[in-house]
Order: structure tokens, then C-alpha cells, then sequence
């Protein structure tokens, strides 16, 4: 799997190695379906501080397309953590209903 990290902030460059980290970390279960990920951290107001620290993930996945996924925080390590939720959840769905269908296609006798 191979990991992309984005940022024009330096303060978000530096946590490049943390997020790869984090998403080898949280997709390890699904890396066989993941070729790759790509997260951008963006600072959405600049210094005017506030929840501005965005954070979006790009899983393209084998077989079902591009998922992506969105956080916004006051810290990079929470809009990292809150986007790889729900880019895991997302994930996780995806490939449920495909297991699922195949599950029902070897049910019925139709495989």
C-alpha cells in the first residue's frame, strides 16, 4: 500500500511520518484491497486558529473506486484521527456489501 501525505503547512508537514503511521496502522486489516492513500492536511483560516485544521483521505480501492473521507479539528492529530474513521468505516461498508453479495451469489448457487 502506498501512502501519500499533502500539506502546504509546515507544521503539517512535520507529521508526515505520524500519518503514515497511522494509516498503515488502521488500514492493515484491508491492505490487500487498498493499493493506495493519499492524505492532505489542509489549514482551511490560516493563523485565525479555531476548528480550521482539515484533514482529507483518499482510499482508491480495487475494484470499487476513489472513497474519501473528511475531518475538521482544532488539532492535526484529531482531524487526522477523525478522518481515518470514517474513511476505515467507510472502507469496512464497501467491502461488507461485497462480501455480502458474494456470500449470497455461493448461498443460492449462482457462483
Amino acid at each position: 500500500m502506498q501512502v501519500n501525505v499533502q500539506s502546504l503547512n509546515q507544521a503539517a508537514g512535520e507529521l508526515a511520518a505520524f500519518v503514515e503511521r497511522r494509516v498503515r496502522f488502521a488500514m492493515r486489516r484491508r491492505a490487500d484491497a487498498v493499493p493506495q492513500v493519499t492524505v492532505r492536511l489542509e489549514d482551511v483560516n490560516g493563523p485565525r486558529g479555531g476548528p480550521d485544521k482539515e484533514c482529507r483521505i483518499s482510499v482508491r480501492t480495487a475494484g470499487h473506486g476513489t472513497l474519501v473521507a473528511r475531518a475538521l479539528a482544532t488539532t492535526w492529530r484529531r482531524a487526522v484521527h477523525g478522518a481515518l474513521v470514517r474513511a476505515v468505516q467507510l472502507l469496512a461498508r464497501v467491502l461488507g456489501r461485497r462480501q455480502s453479495r458474494r456470500r449470497l451469489a455461493l448461498d443460492s448457487g449462482e457462483a
